[in-house]
């Protein structure tokens, strides 16, 4: 046990195990008790300290006894120096366990506050910023100490250029999102930095080039690459896009089953050509994690009958949305009407019933009646997107019977960064 005082105020913290109590109050009351179960003795080690270090910073002074004389104390040693790129791997694999959980992190942070690591520091802002509106102090403070510290937590990127972009969160890069220019070397790059070893999402997509028809899709096979043999175990969302042809997704076999989300869509007014032999990973993939699946597949050779393996799967206990864009909608809709997934699947949406061309409408009611005619087979459906301009008045009522029915019309996908 260990016991500070400031003032007529009282702060004691006590250890048991993997527990951490903490009881502070006024001198001479009860007090308010708090506790903290962690996950390893390490993780209590590092917390002890770290506590202990926040309160002599706050003005809390060890308490002496009167008969004895304290021993010095690691909470009343001076801060310690800067020091960059701290590591602690058994922290570290706390994260990987959980990458887009917090707790995992507001420890890591305190151990890198500990050791002089300016993401420490930052990691314990956004922790005070949490839940604090938009813009306050808090946040300008969390904007101020990244300013400041950008070309160690960006490297290159600090400089930024069109259409690349890495989004900091708790104090390190958590998606990278690279849609302008060639995309393999600076995604190596990218994932090369120190503060990249828990990017959680990836985002690419292929900007066209007249001229250079063939670099450009090898570029983006590329690109592909590094994320197989790059990326995180982290890593949780991908999206794919461009304005090229894609041949293969087997370089992204490995790390496939630890993907949440996986979508091949376009920026818009882009338009990838996808190769039948890349939705072959996708329908044979584990995925025990996979929440949402979104396929555009306008352009390209691709069937029914190449999604027909996914499709008829019982396998994927967590996949709950489902977006499609391709040139066989319809037949798409009543295959999903007839599969195992369709009585788990929350989210759906249609972005081009009727297929690829706009004439003859309404061309999406067809699609419609097929959703209504087998309402059933969807008893967990609560949000379903389609075109309404393809719909006739009649068949967008009928749709209601779903609860939301939200307007497909493809803003929803990326559009083009002007940044």
């Amino acid at each position: 046990m260990a016991r500070y005082e400031r003032d007529d105020e009282f702060w004691d913290i006590t250890k048991d195990g993997l527990t951490i109590t903490i009881t502070t109050g006024k001198i001479g009351e009860a007090g308010t008790t708090t506790v903290e179960q962690l996950a390893t003795a390490a993780m209590v080690s590092t917390r002890w300290n770290v506590l202990q270090n926040q309160q002599t910073r706050a003005g809390f002074k060890i308490y002496k006894p009167p008969v004895e004389a304290a021993l010095p104390t690691e909470a009343s040693l001076p801060p310690p120096p800067i020091m960059f790129d701290a590591r602690n791997p058994e922290l570290e694999r706390a994260i990987e366990q959980d990458p887009e959980g917090d707790a995992a992190y507001e420890v890591y942070g305190d151990w890198l506050q500990s050791q002089g690591d300016p993401r420490g520091r930052l990691i314990g802002l956004e922790v005070a910023a949490r839940g604090k509106p938009f813009g306050d102090k808090h946040h300008v403070a969390v904007d101020r100490l990244a300013a400041n510290n950008q070309e160690y937590l960006l490297g290159s990127f600090a400089k930024r250029a069109r259409g690349h972009s890495l989004l900091l969160h708790w104090g390190f890069v958590r998606a990278i999102e690279l849609i302008s220019g060639r995309l393999a070397r600076p995604l190596a790059k990218a994932l090369a930095l120190p503060g990249s070893r828990f990017v959680t999402r990836i985002h690419i997509d292929a900007e066209g080039d007249d001229a250079k028809h063939d670099a450009v899709a090898k570029d983006l096979a590329d690109a592909i690459m590094v994320i197989g043999t790059k990326s995180p175990p982290t890593l949780r969302h991908l999206v794919i896009g461009g304005d090229t042809k894609l041949e293969s997704l087997d370089p992204l076999v490995a790390c496939l089953p630890q993907l949440r989300t996986f979508g091949l869509i376009n920026v818009q007014d882009r338009q990838l050509s996808v190769s039948p032999a890349c939705l072959g990973p996708l329908v044979r993939s584990p995925w025990p994690r996979l929440e949402t699946l979104s396929l555009e597949l306008l352009a390209g050779s691709c069937k029914l009958d190449h999604l027909m393996p996914l499709l008829i799967r019982s396998d994927l206990p967590k996949l709950v949305e489902l977006s499609f864009r391709t040139t066989f909608d319809d037949s798409l809709a009543k295959a999903l009407a007839s599969s195992p997934l369709a009585a788990q699947i929350e989210r759906l949406t249609f972005e081009a019933p009727g297929g690829e061309h706009t004439t003859g409408r309404p061309i999406g009611d067809a699609l419609a009646a097929v959703l209504v005619g087998h309402r059933d087979r969807f008893p967990k459906l609560r949000e379903l997107g389609i075109p309404h301009n393809r719909l006739s008045p009649a068949a967008l009522a009928s749709l209601q019977m779903f609860g939301k029915v939200r307007d497909a019309d493809g803003q929803a996908r990326y559009e083009h960064s002007s940044e």
